[in-house]
């Protein structure tokens, strides 16, 4: 796809990024398996296996047999879980060294670099040797592995590749290894790339790549101080928006979310939420009057009490947007843009107009009815203060399958998305339609007794209206109490027996006040 076209998906990270932590080091990795181990090395080959559970930290750096010489190290050296066997590990010095029981014993491979000795080598004309300033600057050795990398589809197949130039593979589990940088052209001998994606991008150093794992030709680069997306396999670039500048020093796509979550140096981990669309993006989709992208399934939950009152929100991390994140894209023309949200059986939940400018766009649906007569237009949370709204708003849909609906230049496309129930919790799915069916019930008494409060506002008072605004109190009381008020959580179980009665009761005394006010 041309620049054009890869600047204008820019414009739905403008306002989507997270930053969930801060912090320094090196190179850290989860074991999938289990997750109260980490792996973690700090300069030089000082790797370490750290209990996050308990703080225990065992070191497992590899270390040569009396005799031998030192290993050779980089000053970030490479680790690597094998998503195959999470057992396996992976590091990286002159050779590759490979634990198959998570750092408790090494095999190691032969050395893997060229081996250059970098006192012959000239900086500026000088030899290393000769530097009497500051020889060899920036690292303490020179010549190792610098990137590791495993096929997802073959244990056996590995790669590395080397601060002076050499890129090997492996088709054997790292018992025999092939040097292939020789068969790249175009790029300069003793480099650690091979096909150059420089182009389009500013001149400067390039720390971290990774390739999306829908589609080969969406990638995402860091560098000393930006952050670039790439969908035609590099050949063009795009900066991605509102981040701070700054040395972006890791990066992955979430395996099973496919969320894009990058690591800088001293300014905190960042997530763009859902980068599927970036895959799905072709010219088809960049010519169509309107398109919808796929939504990724979305759960049902309650925030735990997560709003502040104090400074401690000053060190909390943002939580993800509630609900179903909808990423749509636009193309030229006039009008207003709509989201309907619909239930199996045809039932709108959900009325939303959304932005409706000439590019792509990212809302969200926080998987709930809509309030009687509340403002259609959708807007995003954002209050410094408050990691969610406190604002009232209607109940929680079912668990199901959800039709979601764009109207906008002429044209309807739609999507679906699936609606999970909270795994925390044991409630069934009949207890689910028993809580939505109340609180949309008690919602309608709410405008039916509104309703019947206008009627009497000519009144001067009276035991009547008082008895109207004492119904409405108790509706509003249950609903809250159901569905959460303020910064208090509510429940996903269906209402208490107690909670029916006080409904049925306020129901009773709303029929006998205003009988010709319609029923819910």
């Amino acid at each position: 796809m041309g620049p054009s076209r890869t600047r204008r998906w820019a414009g739905i990270v403008n306002d989507d990024w997270k930053q969930i932590g801060f912090g320094d080091g090196m190179y850290w990795q989860l074991d999938p398996s289990e997750p109260r181990y980490a792996y973690g090395n700090a300069q030089n080959g000082s790797y370490t296996r750290v209990d996050t559970e308990t703080g225990d930290i065992l070191d497992i750096a590899p270390a040569p047999p009396p005799g031998e010489d030192e290993y050779r190290w980089d000053w970030v050296s490479p680790s690597l879980v094998s998503v195959h066997d999470p057992s396996t590990v992976y590091v990286g010095g002159n050779r590759l060294f490979i634990s198959r029981d998570r750092g408790v014993s090494w095999e190691r491979t032969e050395d893997l670099t060229r081996a250059i000795d970098r006192d012959n080598l000239e900086l500026m004309g000088v030899k290393g040797a000769d530097m009497t300033l500051s020889p060899n600057d920036g690292t303490s050795s020179f010549g190792e592995i610098t990137t590791i990398a495993e096929s997802p589809l073959d244990a056996r197949i590995l790669w590395v590749g080397t601060d002076d130039g050499n890129l090997q593979v492996s088709r054997d589990g790292g018992r025999s290894w092939t040097p292939v940088h020789g068969t790249v052209g175009g790029v300069a001998d003793g480099t650690y790339v091979w096909r150059s994606l420089a182009a389009t991008l500013p001149s400067g150093s390039a720390n971290s790549l990774v390739e999306h794992p829908d589609n080969p030709s969406v990638l995402f680069l860091g560098t000393e101080h930006h952050l670039f997306a790439s969908t035609d396999a590099g050949v063009t670039w795009a900066q991605m928006p509102t981040l701070p500048t700054t040395h972006y020093d890791d990066l992955v796509v979430h395996p099973r979310d496919r969320d894009l979550v990058i690591g800088t140096h001293g300014r905190g981990i960042w997530i763009l939420d859902d980068v599927v669309p970036l895959a799905r993006w072709s010219r088809s989709v960049a010519e169509a009057a309107a398109h919808l992208f796929p939504v990724r399934p979305a759960t049902l939950f309650h925030y735990w009490k997560d709003t502040s009152y104090r400074g401690n929100a000053e060190f909390a991390g943002e939580n993800p947007v509630d609900g179903a994140i909808v990423t749509y894209s636009l193309g030229a023309g006039a009008g207003d843009a709509r989201i309907t949200v619909a239930a199996a059986d045809g039932m709108v939940v959900r009325e939303m107009t959304v932005p409706d400018e000439a590019t792509i766009h990212r809302i969200n649906w926080d998987l709930r009815h809509g309030l009687p007569d509340a403002e259609l237009q959708w807007a995003p949370h954002e209050d410094p203060r408050l990691a969610r709204s406190t604002d009232e708003r209607g109940p929680f849909v079912t668990p199901g399958t959800y039709t979601i609906s764009l109207e906008a230049r002429g044209t309807t496309v739609t999507e679906t998305v699936e609606v999970l129930a909270d795994p925390e919790l044991p409630v069934t799915l009949a207890q689910y339609r028993e809580r939505e069916a109340f609180l949309l019930r008690v919602l309608a008494l709410q405008s039916q007794a509104s309703t019947a409060r206008l009627a009497m506002a000519g009144l001067a008072g009276g035991p009547e209206l008082e008895q109207l605004e004492e119904v409405d109190d108790i509706l509003e009381q249950v609903y809250e109490e159901i569905d959460g008020s303020g910064v208090r959580p509510g429940t996903l179980y269906p209402p208490t027996d107690t909670q029916r009665q006080r409904v049925d009761a306020a129901e009773a005394t709303l029929a006998e006040l205003a009988p010709d006010i319609p029923e819910p």
